[in-house]
């Protein structure tokens, strides 16, 4: 069954319409997504070519020139080539309409796929079921609707704020500026240690006598336009190994609450500035 988004899901994913369904174990299995309801109006409508998508991946590409349609993936906004077509029963063309997953989009059982309309183009993505809901203790200032409590971190990004020649880069989801260099300043700063596990054993960079680290905004620039003062800034920015990134990401409020309030605390002055506490933080994680 799917699901139209409501005005929260449409601010979320800056669209006009959308709309989402739980994956199947079957589907993950198989690779295959069926647009059920108002994801196939929305596929259809956006797929020029799609009437004359009918039958295996062969016959596609015979009658369409390719088998492969261009989406946006949601949420770095990356076009990949995914293959989308009506299945034929029969011999005839159903209106079954199923897009075919891979490596680029591969969401898995339990999670929520989506397909939305953003400017004309469309976009495919995925969420957990209780990825939007917003923590008790987030700052009424930063509640205008539900929104996905962090920023995700692009391995791009990672990637660029490690590399020799560092450039300033924008997020394609937020249009909010991270400068890889100032996140570079960051992990300098830090001696490329975790401040998680510092302990924690990494592998160290190709051509480099340093270990790899990543750079984590503590406050998500998603929530910068709350703010007059810049979130980009070396003072936001946590050095964090892989593991101990991902952790912050992924894992059970419970077991990062107290990470999460010894990051905070290492920025008392910085939250002040901004006008919230410790507690306001542990929201976006809660």
């Amino acid at each position: 069954m799917s699901e139209k988004f409501d005005s929260a899901l449409k601010e979320i994913f800056e669209c006009s319409r959308g709309a989402f369904s739980v994956v199947t174990a079957d589907e993950n299995k198989k690779s295959q997504l069926t647009f059920v309801g108002p994801e196939q109006d929305i596929a259809e409508e956006l797929i020029p070519d799609i009437e004359l998508r009918v039958g295996n991946k062969n016959e596609i590409e015979a009658a369409a020139g390719s088998k492969q349609v261009k989406v946006r993936r949601w949420p770095d906004g990356a076009e990949i080539d995914l293959t989308v077509g009506y299945k034929k029963k029969k011999g005839q063309k159903s209106n079954e309409l199923r897009m075919y997953l891979n490596r680029d989009f591969k969401p898995a059982p339990g999670i929520n796929w989506c397909v939305f309309d953003r400017d004309g183009q469309l976009w495919v993505g995925q969420f957990s079921p209780n990825a939007f809901q917003l923590g008790v203790n987030a700052p009424e200032k930063l509640t205008k609707s539900i929104r996905p409590l962090l920023e995700p971190e692009l391995d791009d990004f990672q990637e660029t704020v490690n590399s020799p020649d560092v450039k300033s880069v924008q997020s394609v989801l937020t249009r909010w500026k991270r400068n890889p260099k100032v996140a570079a300043e960051a992990l300098s700063r830090a001696k490329y240690e975790c401040e998680i596990f510092p302990d924690l054993q990494t592998f160290k960079i190709k051509g480099k006598n340093r270990p790899f680290m990543e750079a984590h905004h503590l406050i998500p620039m998603k929530v910068q336009p709350e703010f007059e003062v810049s979130l980009d800034q070396t003072v936001n920015i946590c050095c964090l190994n892989p593991l101990s990134h991902r952790m912050l990401h992924h894992a059970e409020y419970e077991e990062i609450k107290d990470v999460v309030s010894k990051l905070c605390g290492a920025r008392e002055d910085f939250l002040k500035e901004l006008g919230i506490s410790s507690d306001d933080v542990l929201g976006f994680y809660s």
